[in-house]
């Protein structure tokens, strides 16, 4: 049942791209099923049953194009979509396809994304949000309580983790850069996360890794931006071999698990 889901919304993917490709730039899993595909084929087994994007164009003009699109299922069925939200000025919003018993979301953020990457998927050109834009809003997804609910998030983070080495000043630098939460949840409430990461099937047909495994690299990952102020260098590049921020200079080495004695060493004082 997963995989036929799954199988529909790359459908409807597909499909968005080819009409709306001039106006939509790809954000979330799909940008990180596309940017990481070569790299490590397993994410092709995420599961999602979100389309996430930015438009570049009318949200109004957008809505109204795809009531009357005809866009249909696998088997032919005519989807319906329906607005869940009402935006506000020029912040997007979430759409139900809805299909017979087939049902996907569409969420939309208005924004004309600077710099994003290009991939080819089925011989289209696809705009996709870069590895740091990933992380970013992942990073701030996890920084909320709502983590509990979101391990897909933590997966996410985990193949960026693997994958590129990434400066901390990129980051931060970047014109989205934003981290709302204070990661409180995240650092506390690693059993829940951990229940809830055993329960969610993230992905199709293959083993997913093991939490503490997971849970150690992330912390790790996200540990400069949880105490970002009190950083004495900012020159610090992510090492995927070693797991940890590392300084420019090799005498520097952050380790997530001292942040954290010295967080809470704090706290209790």
């Amino acid at each position: 049942m997963t995989i036929n889901r799954q199988k529909e919304v790359v459908h409807l993917f597909r499909q968005l791209i080819e009409r709306y490709g001039n106006d939509i730039v790809i954000k979330g899993a799909f940008s990180l099923i596309l940017n990481t595909i070569e790299k490590y084929p397993d994410i092709s087994n995420r599961f999602t049953m979100d389309i996430d994007f930015y438009l570049k164009c009318e949200f109004a003009n957008f809505m109204e194009s795809l009531v009357t699109s005809k866009i249909s299922t696998v088997g032919g069925e005519i989807y319906k979509f329906t607005k869940l939200r009402t935006p506000k000025k020029n912040s997007g919003g979430r759409i139900e396809a809805v299909a017979g018993e087939i049902n996907a979301f569409i969420d939309v953020q208005i924004d004309e994304y600077l710099y994003p990457d290009a991939k080819t998927f089925d011989d289209i050109i696809v705009a996709i949000t870069t590895p740091v834009s990933i992380a970013m809003d992942k990073m701030d997804a996890i920084s909320k309580p709502k983590v509990i609910d979101r391990p897909k998030d933590l997966y996410d983070l985990f193949v960026i983790s693997l994958l590129y080495d990434i400066e901390f000043q990129e980051i931060i630098s970047h014109r989205d850069f934003k981290i709302t939460g204070d990661f409180e949840t995240f650092v506390e409430e690693w059993e829940m996360i951990k229940e809830s990461y055993n329960r969610e099937e993230i992905l199709i047909g293959l083993e997913q890794p093991d939490f503490d495994t997971l849970y150690i690299r992330v912390k790790e990952f996200v540990s400069p931006f949880i105490v970002s102020k009190e950083l004495t260098t900012k020159d610090l590049i992510w090492s995927t071999t070693k797991g940890v921020w590392c300084g420019k200079e090799p005498t520097l080495q952050l380790s997530g698990s001292s942040i954290f004695a010295d967080r809470r060493k704090n706290k209790q004082q």
